[in-house]
């Protein structure tokens, strides 16, 4: 359900978005576009996902959402629960500042 809120507000914001429900979707997407920030669910798909994606994908920006705090949530740049004009605000942000990589 936050996922659909999330991209609707960000369709709404003029942004092209592509959604994956599991890490096979999300790879067969990246593998088929040109993706320039993914918002990915630290809880869900776990810290070697970025490591995957930074692999793969070396120009995307990674922008994670975390429940969790400590170590594994270092790289988490919107805390769960969220609003969704906070995500939206993140990923104009990591989009247009050249140290969010």
């Amino acid at each position: 359900m936050a996922r659909c809120l999330v991209c609707d507000a960000l369709r709404a914001e003029g942004f092209k978005v592509a959604e994956a429900s599991t890490l096979d979707d999300a790879g067969a997407v990246m593998g088929s576009m040109k993706v320039d920030l993914v918002l990915a669910d630290l809880d869900q798909c776990g810290a070697a996902f970025g490591d995957w994606l930074r692999t793969r994908h070396p120009g995307a920006r990674l922008l994670f959402s975390s429940s969790k705090s400590g170590p594994a949530a270092a790289e988490a740049q919107v805390r769960k629960p969220y609003a969704v004009g906070e995500v939206v605000t993140q990923v104009m942000r990591s989009l247009h500042d050249p140290s969010h990589r």
